[in-house]
């Protein structure tokens, strides 16, 4: 009895054969790109809310430029998404909804604020697409060619909040936005 169970659990593994680790990397990638996404969903947020509360043309401007760059980036990540048969977060709409209460709120401490606020969160974002870079195998070219086109824009995302006037947050509000970051990814990871 032992044999034949031994066979017929050998046949199946083998006819039915998904290396573990493919589907282990498989399912780990696709989870970075849902994160990814669920950020890009919070910077629509963010922007949206920081130009409703703005009055300084420039300063709409440029969150409109930012929404339609992380528009492209919603796009991407969810193309790659879909190549992992991911689907987007249960939690998008909170996210979408604090990250826009908090730019409208950013903005109504003023632009200096505003834009302090939003080289905080690149700064963030940039740290945390790093280290998903670093995470996504190599072999997965049009994942990093996305993340690499992330980086660059985010970047530009930041230094054009600090040439703007962006002015420091203190310390405790950049702690917070660090701890909300992690709730956000932690979040959409999983759920």
């Amino acid at each position: 009895m032992d044999t034949l169970i031994t066979i017929l659990d050998r046949s199946l593994k083998t006819l039915f054969h998904a290396p573990s680790y493919y589907t282990e990397q498989k399912e780990t990638v696709g989870r970075l790109m849902r994160v990814n996404y669920a950020g890009e969903v919070a910077a629509q947020g963010l922007y949206l809310g920081a130009w409703l509360a703005s009055n300084n043309p420039s300063f709409k401007a440029f969150c409109i430029q930012s929404m339609q760059e992380e528009s492209l980036h919603l796009d991407w990540c969810l193309e790659r998404m879909q190549a992992y048969q991911t689907s987007p977060s249960k939690m998008n709409a909170p996210i979408y909804f604090t990250a826009f209460g908090l730019g409208f709120t950013s903005a109504l401490a003023g632009q200096s604020y505003a834009l302090g606020f939003v080289e905080e969160t690149e700064k963030q974002v940039l740290d945390h697409l790093t280290n998903h870079q670093d995470l996504i195998p190599k072999t997965d070219t049009k994942t990093h060619e996305v993340i690499s086109q992330m980086l660059i824009d985010e970047a530009s995302h930041q230094k054009h909040a600090q040439e703007m006037g962006a002015k420091p947050l203190p310390s405790l509000c950049q702690d917070l936005m660090s701890v909300m970051g992690k709730a956000l990814t932690t979040i959409s990871y999983w759920v």
